[in-house]
């Protein structure tokens, strides 16, 4: 006898997806542990998961500027430096 199927993908992407839209700080990973992980699972076993969260002071990839919207090399060298005047 093989060990226990975890429960349908479906199930866990959808039980992730839910955690991440709830959740007070970013979800950064969920690990699988215990006799799942291990395939040494049975019919009566649970599902343990860790969860990963980011720390209480990073910020959230939401806070982020886009990839499009950070200054490139090009921009910062075009930038007049700060003690610069017009016309000169």
């Amino acid at each position: 006898m093989g060990p226990a199927p975890l429960p349908e993908t479906g199930f866990l992407d959808d039980w992730a997806a839910r955690l991440r839209q709830v959740a007070d700080r970013p979800v950064v990973g969920i690990m699988l542990r215990g006799s799942h992980a291990r395939r040494g699972a049975t019919e009566h076993s649970d599902v343990d998961l860790d969860v990963l969260v980011a720390a209480a002071d990073q910020p959230s990839a939401d806070d982020e500027p886009a990839a499009d919207d950070r200054p490139t090399a090009d921009d910062r060298s075009a930038a007049p430096s700060p003690g610069a005047r017009a016309g000169r």
